[in-house]
This record gives structure tokens, C-alpha cells and sequence, in this order.
């Protein structure tokens, strides 16, 4: 993940964790006991950060929603792919390149011939 630290990292998996597992988003009680944290205004600071870094929604005034899915979605693919042989498809290269910023090659629709 770019832009983040480890540490925010860490919090952002903790509570991408706990949502996709249908729990509720945990407070900073229990961030600070999972990460050994010992103030809860560290954790305010990783999670106000991650708000601030467009990673985290808040919904409400306690609830917190994943941002990015699509992308991080296309990540974990890529990651995946790269454990085997599938890393060497082009088009999975196109993929890494996009997620790297470069820009996607264009492509032209022709019509069917067929077609009115």
C-alpha cells in the first residue's frame, strides 16, 4: 500500500478485517489491544489519518467505511497472480502498469459489419 505506513497498515487491516467479517468497526480500545498500542489517541491519529488519506469513510458517527475496493480488489489479484505462473500474461503486466500509473494503452472498437 503506498502513501501509508507500516503502523497504518497494520490498523488498516485490522479494521478492513473486522468489517469483512461482518463485525462492527472497532473502537480504539480495541485497536490499541491489537496492535500493543498503548494510548487510544494513537490510534485516533492512524485512523484520522487513514480518513485523511481518502483509505477510510466514516458513516455516522462511530462507523467507518472501506474506500478503494476496486483497486485494492485488482491488487490482491495482481498479488496472487504473482505467487504463480500467471504473472507472465500480458495481461497482467497491463494491469501492474495501471496500478503503477502508467497510462492504458487506447483501444478502438471497430463495429461488426453486420451491424445497421
Amino acid at each position: 500500500m503506498s502513501g501509508v505506513t507500516r503502523r497504518q497498515e497494520q490498523v488498516l487491516d485490522f479494521i478492513a478485517g473486522e468489517l469483512r467479517a461482518g463485525k462492527r468497526t472497532p473502537t480504539y480500545d480495541e485497536i490499541c489491544a491489537h496492535l500493543g498500542l498503548k494510548s487510544r489517541s494513537s490510534a485516533h491519529y492512524l485512523v484520522a489519518f487513514l480518513i485523511e488519506a481518502g483509505r477510510l469513510r466514516k458513516v455516522g458517527t462511530r462507523e467507518l467505511q472501506l474506500v478503494g475496493g476496486a483497486e485494492d480488489h485488482l491488487r490482491a489479484v495482481l498479488e496472487a497472480l504473482s505467487r504463480t505462473s500467471g504473472s507472465s500474461l500480458p495481461a497482467v503486466r497491463r494491469a501492474q502498469e495501471f496500478l503503477e500509473g502508467r497510462p492504458m494503452p487506447t483501444f478502438h472498437v471497430i463495429p461488426y459489419a453486420g451491424a445497421a
